[in-house]
């Protein structure tokens, strides 16, 4: 399962890369570093972006602390960062519709 959900992981940044090739090779120079400020600035996107994180590295650390003797370290490390980066965006939704924020 931890293979599984990391090897997904990895297809879908490829086939993410692919997509955001095909979508912006025509775009030019300056329309992009316009998209990269306004991307830079979200309160929302930066929150999202540090939940994920931390829950990736958290989830890299605690998962092979737990389940040691269960699989081979790789998985175990790169399955509880799948997880983790899941759990922390998860969080940062919860937290988002909890509050009285709009999300649009």
């Amino acid at each position: 399962m931890l293979e599984t959900s990391w090897l997904t992981g990895l297809g879908g940044a490829v086939g993410g890369a692919g997509i955001g090739y095909v979508q912006y090779r025509n775009v030019d120079a300056a329309k992009i570093a316009e998209m990269r400020r306004i991307a830079e600035y979200d309160s929302r996107q930066v929150r999202l972006d540090d939940y994920a994180i931390i829950g990736g590295v958290l989830g890299a650390l605690l998962t092979p602390a737990v389940l040691y003797s269960r699989a081979r370290l790789v998985h175990l490390i790169l399955g509880g960062a799948t997880w983790g980066v899941g759990v922390g965006a998860g969080t940062h939704w919860y937290d988002l519709l909890s509050t009285s924020e709009r999300m649009f």
